[in-house]
């Protein structure tokens, strides 16, 4: 907004999914921090890469550390369905059992209260997490090799919207 004097309205979701249905349905114009994955670029435009960063892998603070997905075989992972670490994992370690759930919040608690082993999600979403709830029972136990590039989702129907957003990411300074 402060850099193209475009007024943005935050229009609220239940979940996820719910976020992409209105988009689907036109209901909001951009969702911000998608990946550049074909499931969103058969939804829109995406712009160019503004922020990346890491899957990590949770687990209780008595977990030992873990050299990445590979090493959790035989354990239960909670990871919330739809999500991009849950797609990752199905398709790059499919003998790994996964316990989808309906937010990050009841992954971290299954991990927290012991009913499963690790939690796999955005390095940043999840430290927020556990400093807010789970700080004294969970911890990084490892970090895995998918790097998530956030990009804005726009509707193909606004392509000049599309490069004022890439412009404006352009000019971000680290």
């Amino acid at each position: 907004s402060q850099e193209t004097g475009i007024k943005f309205k935050f229009v609220a979701a239940e979940s996820w999914p719910d976020v992409l249905q209105k988009f689907k349905n036109k209901n909001i114009d951009i969702v911000p921090a998608v990946g550049n994955t074909e499931r969103y670029n058969a939804l829109g435009s995406i712009s160019t890469t503004y922020s990346t960063h890491a899957l990590v892998i949770v687990g209780r603070s008595s977990a030992s550390f873990v050299n990445g997905p590979e090493d959790l075989e035989g354990l239960t992972l909670a990871i919330p369905k739809f999500y991009t670490s849950y797609n990752y994992i199905k398709k790059n370690f499919p003998n790994l059992e996964i316990r989808g759930t309906a937010s990050i919040e009841e992954a971290l608690s299954l991990v927290a209260n012991g009913e499963a082993d690790a939690f796999i999600g955005h390095k940043l979403v999840a430290i927020y997490n556990m400093a807010n709830e789970y700080a004294d029972r969970l911890k990084i136990i490892g970090v895995t090799e998918f790097k998530f590039e956030h990009r804005v989702l726009i509707q193909n129907t606004d392509p000049e919207l599309l490069s004022i957003v890439n412009k404006v990411i352009d000019n971000i300074s680290v």
